[in-house]
Formats: C-alpha cells, structure tokens, sequence
C-alpha cells in the first residue's frame, strides 16, 4: 500500500470511527442515565445492599462503554486530522492499537456473558484493524521515504 492510499483509508477510517464514536458517545451516556434510574427504582422495590451493587456495577459497565466511546471517538479525530501527516501517525496507530485492545475486552466480556455473535467480533475489530492497518502503512510510508 501507497502512501497516498494510506492516507485516503486513514481519513475514511476515521470519519468513521467518527461517527460510530458519537452514536455510542450518545447511546452510552443515555444508558448511564437509565442506569441512574434502574438503580433509583431498584432501591426502592429491593434492599438497599443489591439494590446498590447491581446499580454500581452497571454504572461502573457504562462508564468503561464511555471511555471506549471517547476513544474511538478521539481516534477519528486523529485520523481525519493528521491523515496527510505521516509524521503524525504514529499517534494513530497508537489510539488504533487501544481501540483494538477494546475490542478484544468487549469480545471476550461478550463470550463470557455467553453471548457469541460473529457480528459483534466483526463490529468491534473491523473498523480499528482497518484504522490500524492505515495508520500503519502511513508510519512506514514516510520512513520509507527518509531513506
């Protein structure tokens, strides 16, 4: 892969991991709020101790949904920003390797709650991977180029 090619599936990537990041920026923070609820209501109709842990484990779910959200988010960011920046993608690949290692925790957590779906494994790498990749060729471009 060019470098040129690179930067055009970086931008593309990252446009969007824009826009997955915002629709799970938004959803995440709607399900703290519903969260809140869950618990307030929870408290109400069983014993405070549950009632507590069930709804601060869930808090405490959504809040990590949250900071992968950002993540993605931010790495979109880069991605779009820095895409003709070869010098700069280092920083990419980086947020790229953390939202691959997301995925992988979502996917594991996924099995472990018994819930196999190769969608959800294609949803939560496809895009970072593919960010990656880019980031990567981008990186090995410009040094390439140095030489």
């Amino acid at each position: 892969m060019n470098q040129q090619s690179a930067s055009k599936m970086l931008k593309v990537t990252g446009i969007l991991s824009i826009i997955f990041g915002a629709i799970s920026i938004i959803a995440s923070l709607i399900l703290l709020f519903g969260s809140v609820l869950l618990a307030t209501a929870t408290n109400a109709i069983a014993d405070s101790a549950t009632a507590s842990a069930v709804g601060g484990l869930l808090a405490l779910a959504v809040i990590i949904a949250i900071i992968a959200s950002v993540a993605e988010f931010v790495a979109g960011i880069l991605g779009v920003v820095n895409a003709n920046k070869p010098e700069k993608a280092n920083v990419c690949f980086i947020f790229g390797i953390i939202n691959i290692v997301i995925g992988i925790a979502s996917i594991i957590l996924n099995i472990s709650s018994g819930e196999f779906n190769i969608i959800s494994i294609v949803s939560a790498l496809a895009l970072p991977v593919l960010y990656t990749i880019a980031a990567y060729f981008l990186k090995n471009g410009a040094n390439n180029n140095v030489m």
